[in-house]
C-alpha cells in the first residue's frame, strides 16, 4: 500500500530541505539541484565543469554531513 503525504508532510519536507540546502556550500547547491532536476552524473560534470572524483566527493560529503546531523 502506498502512503499518501498529508500537506503537512510535504510542508515539513521542504523545511527539512531548505535547512539542509543552507548549510550546503553552492557548489553542492547546484549539485544537488540539477540531481533534483533529473540531470544524470555525467551531465552534471559537464555542466559544472568539475572532474567525477570531484562530484563523487561533493556527494560523499554530503551524505556525511546528513549522517552527522550537521544540518
Amino acid at each position: 500500500m502506498t502512503k499518501v503525504s498529508s500537506a503537512e508532510d510535504e510542508v515539513i519536507a521542504l523545511e527539512i530541505l531548505k535547512l539542509v540546502m543552507e548549510n550546503l556550500t553552492i557548489r553542492q547547491q547546484n549539485i544537488i539541484t540539477l540531481k533534483m532536476l533529473g540531470y544524470s552524473n555525467t551531465e552534471i560534470c559537464l555542466m559544472m565543469e568539475i572532474s567525477k572524483s570531484s562530484y563523487y566527493r561533493e556527494l560523499e560529503n554530503i551524505r556525511q554531513m546528513l549522517v552527522d546531523g550537521k544540518f
